[in-house]
């Protein structure tokens, strides 16, 4: 069996943005984290935590198709 090829840091980057946009995927997936984020902060501070969660989950698909 040939020796495995050592992780570039680019290998490592790509594995780091598939674990975040999928960590980040299913929380947004997960209407009960939302609301329990509401709950903590109700109104536009809520709004703006879960519209953050959804504009870095869009960030880190885009970038991880750029690297593909």
């Amino acid at each position: 069996k040939p020796p495995e090829k050592a992780a570039t840091p680019a290998d490592e980057a790509k594995a780091q943005i598939k674990v975040w946009a999928d960590t980040i995927g299913r929380w947004l997936g997960q209407s009960p984290s939302i609301d329990s984020i509401r709950e903590q902060f109700p109104g536009p501070r809520g709004d703006a935590v879960v519209d953050a969660a959804k504009s870095l989950y869009e960030a880190l698909k885009d970038w991880q198709k750029a690297i593909r």
